[in-house]
């Protein structure tokens, strides 16, 4: 789900490259309004479009998308991007991030955030991503979100609410339906867009 007071940048998308193998991704454009749900919309067509070559490797769809997006050509607009790739018959999820929050995986027992680093897409030419591997469990959900689901000031100090409180929620197993209650809301609403994704394997 994404939630946003007016136009804004947080994208997700999902589809099947094959029987065996589906892609899911989040993106977060820098600021608000038209100009960042334009660039958040060119990236899904783009992805959508069958123009990349291979989109089943995460890192170097990443670097691809920071050739084709450059901020000086975009208003001076970045995004943050977490994209992976899961495999049916081997449960191997294979993903890479471009300076996107790390994911989170629940597998019954708690949860396990998921390494991943690398530099928001377009900020500087010739970013070297990297692509990482893990077996997902049977029954186990990964969690993406983008900053706006924790980046909350909590009254009266003022303090943000902060990813320690949301990974505790998110250890329970708790639905995004469920959670968006528990997600605390200022006076004057949420001050960034909301995106969470929850995928589970069977």
């Amino acid at each position: 789900m994404c939630l946003r007071r007016s136009w804004g940048g947080d994208c997700f998308d999902y589809f099947d490259v094959d029987e065996h193998r589906f892609v899911f991704y989040v993106i977060d454009v820098a600021g608000h309004g038209v100009g960042a749900a334009l660039l958040s919309i060119s990236v899904l067509n783009l992805l959508r479009s069958g123009s990349v070559a291979d989109v089943t490797q995460p890192a170097a769809v990443l670097a691809l998308l920071n050739r084709f997006f450059p901020m000086e050509q975009h208003k001076d607009k970045y995004f943050t991007a977490w994209y992976g790739v899961y495999d049916r018959r081997s449960r191997c999820l294979t993903y890479a991030s471009a300076g996107h929050p790390a994911a989170v995986l629940w597998h019954g027992q708690g949860i396990e955030v998921l390494p991943g680093r690398g530099l928001a897409v377009g900020m500087f030419p010739e970013v070297t991503y990297q692509t990482q591997e893990r077996v997902m469990p049977p029954g186990a959900k990964v969690y993406l979100f983008s900053d706006g689901v924790y980046e909350i000031p909590v009254e009266p100090q003022g303090e943000l609410w902060g990813r320690e409180a949301l990974h505790q929620l998110l250890a329970t197993g708790i639905s995004p339906q469920a959670l968006l209650p528990k997600i605390p809301r200022p006076a004057g609403g949420w001050p960034d867009d909301l995106c969470l994704l929850q995928v589970g394997f069977a």
